[in-house]
Order: structure tokens, then C-alpha cells, then sequence
């Protein structure tokens, strides 16, 4: 009976672990597609493959931790936590610091309710997926 208890803690855990690894990637998509929409809204056009440089560096970490989450959860992979970790930390420097003290200064409230959504949904799936970690050998599953 404990054991079916923890395989089905386990596997709820995964499927959040992959909700907040997709929902990270496609936020930060979001927030990438806000900027350039905002950009060409205020009459600046895209000149040129640099002005989409910085709208790329907040897609970049969401899709790490989305592929992390991916590959831990579903293929049960378990090197898959270092590219949770790994996006976590891109996530946290690039977005949540830049991109949010660029909007504080602004004050533009929906870009920072973005900014706080991508942060949320990055530390679920950063903590998911360390809690997937310590689990993942213990209650069954097949592991490179």
C-alpha cells in the first residue's frame, strides 16, 4: 500500500515538474514576443538579427529548464536536473533580475506580472526536479 502511495507521489511530482518546465519556456517566449510587440507598437522596427538578441536571451533558459523537465520527467533521464539547475540559474540572472528591474523602472505592471509568473513556474520546476532526483533511483525507474 506504501509503495503504490509513493509511486503515485511520484509520478504526480513528475507531471508537475513538466508543467512548470513548459510553462517556463513558454513564458519566456511570451515575454520575448511582449518585447518585440511593444518595440514595433512605439514605431522601432526590427533592424536587424541584433534586435532580436535580447528577446532570445529570455527564450534561451525557459527552453533549457523545459527540455531539463522534459527529459527527467518523461524519459527518466537523470542528468536531466543539471539542465534544470542550469536554466534555473540563466533564468534567475536573465530574467528574473534584468528583465524585472528593466520593468520596475518602467513601471510597465504587465511585463513584471510576466517576469513573476516565469520566476514561479522556473522554482517549481527547479524544486520538482531536485525532489526528482533524490526519488528517481528509490521507487522505479530506469536511469542511464
Amino acid at each position: 500500500m506504501r509503495m503504490g502511495f509513493m509511486r503515485s507521489s511520484v509520478a504526480f511530482l513528475r507531471l508537475v515538474e513538466l508543467v512548470g518546465g513548459i510553462g517556463t519556456a513558454l513564458l519566456g517566449l511570451g515575454l520575448s514576443l511582449y518585447l518585440i510587440l511593444e518595440d514595433s507598437a512605439h514605431g522601432r522596427p526590427i533592424e536587424s538579427w541584433i534586435d532580436l538578441l535580447g528577446p532570445l536571451m529570455l527564450v534561451f533558459p525557459g527552453i533549457i529548464i523545459g527540455a531539463g523537465s522534459y527529459f527527467q520527467s518523461v524519459r527518466n533521464k537523470w542528468w536531466g536536473v543539471a539542465l534544470v539547475v542550469l536554466g534555473s540559474a540563466c533564468n534567475l540572472f536573465l530574467v528574473t533580475l534584468n528583465a524585472s528591474l528593466n520593468y520596475v523602472l518602467l513601471e510597465d505592471k504587465r511585463g513584471q506580472r510576466i517576469v513573476r509568473a516565469d520566476f514561479i513556474f522556473a522554482a517549481i520546476a527547479f524544486g520538482t526536479a531536485l525532489i526528482n532526483t533524490v526519488v528517481l533511483d528509490r521507487f522505479g525507474s530506469k536511469s542511464e
